[in-house]
């Protein structure tokens, strides 16, 4: 039973993480489209500008991701 609320605390919280990356990844593609440059994207969304930089990458398969399941 321990285990099982352990388990389902970690699922919530890798839960949490995830929507927290999907809405910097939606702010940082809104702000890339107001023509932001990638360094104040990254102070704004606290992504790398890796991530920045393959943000259309991220998208689709974030996308991918939701038409699968």
């Amino acid at each position: 039973m321990l285990e099982e609320k352990r388990r389902h605390k970690k699922g919530i919280e890798k839960g949490k993480f995830g929507g927290i990356k999907e809405r910097n990844y939606s702010i940082a593609k809104s702000l890339k489209q107001m023509d932001m440059d990638n360094k104040s994207i990254s102070k704004a969304t606290g992504l790398t500008i890796e991530e920045i930089g393959n943000l259309p990458l991220i998208l689709i398969k974030t996308l991918n991701v939701y038409i699968n399941k």
